[in-house]
């Protein structure tokens, strides 16, 4: 595979073009290459749980209601953000369902060094053991919420509830279009930097 030759650019590896025209190479990523908008779409244009759902309902907008329910349990601006956040580095390398990730070590180095590079390039410090573990609450309160509200058969739910303890909030899924969603989560950042 090629670059157009207008480039002069010789393609890293595991290079991706983005939504704004950009070269990513997820496997050793630069700062440089990530941007705000192309986090924006690459999310809103992900579904979640791979497209089994009711109904499509897009990784930003459930980065946007971990940030919601963050707020709501009384969190402030940064750790709100962290949530917001906390998915970003699949935009560059995909949504892959919880169960098939686990199976997957490397899978979780390339994201973290994603969600590493995207940190610095946007400036936040990134969430420490206990920052992490708030928001991974939040995360899976959310995933509770959406098992119930999209899931046809409601078997996932069922799962997640006797699987890990989660708290309660009262966040609900719209089902956003991408465009809602693209825009919803960039007002959130907007409204948390």
């Amino acid at each position: 595979m090629r670059l157009p030759s207008e480039h002069n650019y010789k393609a890293p590896v595991g290079w991706l073009e983005t939504y704004t025209g950009r070269i990513v190479d997820v496997t050793a990523p630069d700062t440089k290459t990530i941007d705000l908008l192309d986090i924006a779409h690459g999310l809103s244009m992900q579904c979640r749980f791979n497209g089994h759902v009711r109904t499509f309902y897009s990784v930003a907008e459930h980065c946007v209601l971990v940030a919601r329910a963050l707020r709501e349990w009384g969190y402030d601006n940064r750790i709100q953000l962290l949530g917001l956040l906390h998915d970003a580095a699949e935009t560059y390398v995909g949504d892959i369902i919880r169960g098939v990730k686990s199976m997957l070590p490397y899978m979780r180095v390339l994201e973290g060094r994603m969600q590493t590079a995207i940190m610095l390039a946007l400036n936040v410090e990134p969430a420490d053991e206990a920052e992490h573990r708030l928001v991974k609450d939040a995360d899976n309160a959310l995933l509770v919420i959406e098992a119930t509200e999209l899931m046809p058969g409601k078997a996932l739910a069922r799962c997640v509830r006797d699987g890990f303890t989660w708290k309660e909030c009262s966040v609900h899924v719209r089902c956003w279009t991408p465009k809602q969603a693209q825009s919803a989560w960039l007002d959130a950042y907007t409204e948390l930097c």
